[in-house]
């Protein structure tokens, strides 16, 4: 999931997977697919959990 430019250049950022339709249900946004919790503290997280947090939206859409 790292996107990289060239090998001198660091990994780009993880983007917010937020498309703008917020609402929950069965405590998963139906947008984005991730928990209130998770789209509260995007911010806060390393790149490590982000990518991890993507890696896990996919399987989520059966969640909802």
């Amino acid at each position: 999931m790292t996107q990289m430019t060239d090998q001198t250049q660091k990994p780009t950022k993880v983007k917010s997977p937020c498309v703008k339709v917020c609402k929950l249900i069965n405590g998963y946004c139906v947008g984005c697919r991730r928990t209130s919790k998770e789209i509260t503290k995007w911010i806060y997280y390393t790149h490590k959990e982000r990518e991890e947090i993507m890696a896990e939206l996919h399987q989520r859409m059966y969640l909802i």
